[in-house]
């Protein structure tokens, strides 16, 4: 496409716009990058971490759905997960665990967890300072 417009920029002299919605999801991918979040501590490595975990485990989805069913919580939420092909994902997925932060919590409460897969408290404010990011 951009091969495209400058084609049509240089035959018939007319000018090239970008994509807005390409434009600005390149942005929020860099936005949400590790080695572009001042002080994260590796905030976005450890919710996919945590959020891979969630989804390649049987056992711990059903774990994730009956605590949330325990919390009061009728209509059971999966977690997201991020994928660098699908627009908006990084940040549904940041949506979608902050949600999910109690139920989380608590299955990591009552379950051998490896320490790996669990939040800080730091991380956990960046997840929510980015979710609070007008988009």
């Amino acid at each position: 496409m951009n091969l495209f417009g400058q084609l049509l920029q240089e035959q018939f002299n007319t000018p090239h716009h970008y994509c807005v919605d390409h434009v600005l999801e390149l942005t929020t991918e860099l936005a949400f990058k590790d080695a572009n979040l001042p002080g994260c501590q590796g905030t976005m490595q450890a919710a996919r971490a945590l959020v891979g975990h969630f989804k390649h485990s049987s056992i711990a989805a059903e774990l994730l759905r009956k605590t949330q069913a325990i919390l009061g919580i009728t209509t059971p939420l999966r977690l997201f997960e991020d994928v660098a092909t699908r627009w908006w994902s990084t940040y549904k997925m940041i949506e979608r665990l902050i949600k999910l932060k109690p139920s989380i919590e608590y299955v990591q409460s009552h379950n051998a967890f490896s320490k790996t897969l669990h939040l800080s408290e730091q991380q956990w404010k960046v997840n929510y300072i980015i979710y609070t990011i007008p988009v």
